[in-house]
Parts: C-alpha cells; sequence; structure tokens
C-alpha cells in the first residue's frame, strides 16, 4: 500500500500534522520498481476555514509518499494566489452528480 501525506505548512487554521491526502494498492515483485502519480484536488488540499467555508489557501504544502507516516520521499510545492482565499462550494454527497462535483473540485 502506497500512502500520500498531505501538510499545508501555512494554514490559518492549526491541523493535526499529515493526513492521507491518496492511497493506492500496489503489488510488487522483490526488486521491482514502479512509477506512480497521484493528483491532488481542492478535495485534498483545502481545509473549513474560520467561518467555515471550505477553502484552499494559497502557500506551502508538503507531500510524504510510502508505506506510511514516517519515512518514504518527501516534497514541497506552493499554491499561487493574490493572497486571497478560494472558497469551494459544497456539493451535495449523496448524489452522483455531487460526488462527480466534489472529486473534480472548483470550475474556472
Amino acid at each position: 500500500m502506497v500512502q500520500l501525506y498531505v501538510h499545508d505548512e501555512v494554514a490559518t487554521v492549526t491541523r493535526p500534522g499529515p493526513r492521507v491526502g491518496r492511497f493506492r494498492r500496489v503489488s510488487l515483485k522483490p526488486g521491482e520498481a514502479r512509477t506512480l502519480d497521484f493528483q491532488l484536488t481542492a478535495k485534498e488540499l483545502g481545509l473549513y476555514n474560520r467561518d467555515m467555508k471550505f477553502v484552499v489557501e494559497p502557500g506551502k504544502f508538503r507531500v510524504f509518499v510510502g508505506g506510511s507516516s514516517v519515512g518514504g520521499l518527501e516534497a514541497e510545492f506552493e499554491v499561487g494566489g493574490r493572497g486571497d482565499l478560494v472558497e469551494i462550494p459544497e456539493a451535495p454527497r449523496n448524489t452522483e452528480r455531487g460526488r462527480r462535483n466534489a472529486e473534480q473540485g472548483p470550475r474556472n
């Protein structure tokens, strides 16, 4: 099992450590290597701010990839912006359209 953890380095709301962003079950033979791609969406990067609105804040994010939250590969990236928050409208999750919208994130 490969797990990807995400941590917002500069969030305005304090949250405990990295959280699981994505995971994938992978079977490998001894000595075999494989490259996996993970795409992060607003769902993995966002948080509920002090006004209880789901937003993605600009700033630095750190990702950890491995078999657990300890060790593995580590990288960082930055979500750009002009200092504005990107508010993500809530979609009902109990319908197919709501699940699809929640997975796709905001539309431009």
